[in-house]
């Protein structure tokens, strides 16, 4: 699942890279194609671009709401869990918490 959620990020932050370059060059191909002067191309990209960063805005959003999700229906602890866990359990330091993973993890000797 992580490799799914590294996959999903990369992908946008690539389409929003790639976008702003392609916006750039469709632009410019239609002020010289197109009769637009070179003031309302920039106004253009400048819109898209605001346009994009909205959408940009929106999906790193709903990504988070999706990992978030996912991190409580696959029961992954969150930092906030472990530092509530920690201090019912009375650990103060990072010492105390190594004895502590220490004796949990000893195996228990029979007599």
């Amino acid at each position: 699942m992580p490799k799914l959620i590294k996959n999903a990020i990369l992908l946008g932050m690539g389409a929003v890279y790639y976008s702003k370059e392609k916006i750039e060059l469709m632009v410019k191909d239609l002020s010289e194609n197109e009769n637009i002067n070179p003031e309302e191309g920039k106004k253009m990209v400048k819109e898209i671009i605001e346009k994009a960063g909205e959408y940009k805005n929106e999906q790193e959003k709903e990504l988070t709401k999706l990992v978030t999700k996912l991190i409580k229906d696959l029961g992954i602890a969150t930092k906030e869990d472990i530092a509530k866990l920690k201090r019912d359990l009375g650990v103060t330091s990072k010492e105390e918490m190594a004895k502590l993973e220490k004796d949990l993890l000893k195996p228990n000797k029979k007599k």
